[in-house]
């Protein structure tokens, strides 16, 4: 069974399908789809839609919508295109129902205006915006293998079952049990200022402004500290700042210097990495382990937090510099695909926003 979650813009996203009983599909035999269906969200997102492929025919769909163009008059895949585009969006908003929780009906759907033109100009239209969709699929495919790589060989890595050796082909020293302490200084909280809009110059990072994905400064928008501006509050190479309390305690951001004039906030502690390759205690911060550490460490009476004391005490097995410096070389060339494939993703995506709008204007 369908449902809304899979209802994607670049196609179907079967990942997460229900199975349902044949009680269940005698009773709703009318929901069984056909190929050329298309599928639209009713809530949450309305008007969001694609095409059923032809390995669905015969499935059901619950909570969606479902459009049955007539053949002879339009071509499913240019329709859902034309659904999907800036132009289509807009107009689906003007038919949302009031309430809590925005939603479109069949009467909604039925009053759509489309844009009349040829079967043969839909046909060309849609195939030419279904290469560019495929082109898409592809590139994120990529990506979600290339990310899987990463983490199966940071685990392989991490855990010592994978050993990198030195330019003489001899092995490395054993690791060592190190605590964040040993190896940082300059131990510090941020500054207690509100922000206020971006003076060119100073940028403010506060816990909402690192990326949960990426790990990246991600504000939105860009802002400075409302105060006297203090350098110690300023981060510099290798200082990793750590959020200390909250629903977010435990994430981490490595200073990158093109990120620029870059000043903490009062919920973030700074640590500035020595005797160690900071990109590689980043990393320990990634993983599985480490969010264990802070589940256990910053469950306290009312809302989690860890204070600096106990971000010193956070223990690790540490590599020699040497062979640190190799696995923090071999991910970050990973990252660097990664973001390559990222952006090749991005542009193609605004690419064919463009196609949309101008298809559609």
């Amino acid at each position: 069974m369908l449902r809304n979650q899979n209802i994607k813009e670049g196609g179907l996203d079967d990942s997460d399908i229900l199975y349902i009983n044949k009680e269940y599909e005698k009773s709703h035999k009318n929901k069984r789809l056909k190929k050329g269906d298309i599928l639209t969200v009713r809530t949450g997102y309305p008007g969001l839609s694609c095409l059923v492929p032809e390995n669905h025919e015969g499935s059901q769909c619950f909570t969606s919508l479902i459009i049955r163009p007539d053949p002879c008059k339009i071509f499913s895949p240019w329709l859902v295109q034309y659904i999907n585009s800036p132009k289509g969006k807009k107009r689906m908003l003007i038919f949302e129902a009031g309430g809590a929780q925005k939603n479109i009906n069949v009467g909604s759907l039925e009053n759509l205006p489309v844009p009349i033109i040829s079967l043969h100009e839909q046909q060309k239209i849609a195939s030419f915006l279904s290469a560019v969709d495929e082109k898409i699929q592809q590139l994120t495919r990529k990506k979600e293998a290339l990310e899987r790589y990463k983490k199966g060989v940071m685990q392989q890595l991490f855990s010592g079952k994978l050993r990198f050796k030195d330019e003489n082909g001899k092995a490395f020293p054993k690791w060592e049990e190190k605590t964040l302490f040993d190896i940082s200084e300059n131990v510090s909280y941020g500054m207690n200022a509100p922000a206020k809009e971006f003076d060119g110059i100073h940028k403010y990072i506060r816990i909402t402004d690192i990326d949960v994905e990426s790990g990246k400064f991600n504000p939105n928008p860009i802002t400075s500290p409302d105060a006297q501006i203090d350098e110690k509050f300023r981060l510099k190479e290798d200082d990793i700042v750590f959020a200390r309390t909250g629903a977010s305690v435990g994430k981490s951001y490595l200073y990158n210097s093109n990120d620029g004039q870059l000043y903490f906030a009062g919920f973030l502690i700074k640590f500035s990495i020595v005797n160690a390759n900071s990109f590689f205690v980043y990393l320990l911060t990634l993983r599985e382990e480490y969010y264990k550490w802070v589940h256990i460490y910053s469950m306290r009476s009312g809302q989690p937090g860890l204070n600096a004391e106990e971000y010193k005490a956070l223990r690790f097995k540490l590599p020699s510099l040497p062979e640190q410096q190799r696995i923090a070389s071999y991910i970050s060339g990973i990252d660097t695909k990664l973001e390559r494939i990222s952006s090749q993703i991005n542009e193609t995506r605004m690419f064919k926003k463009g196609l949309l709008q101008q298809m559609f204007a």
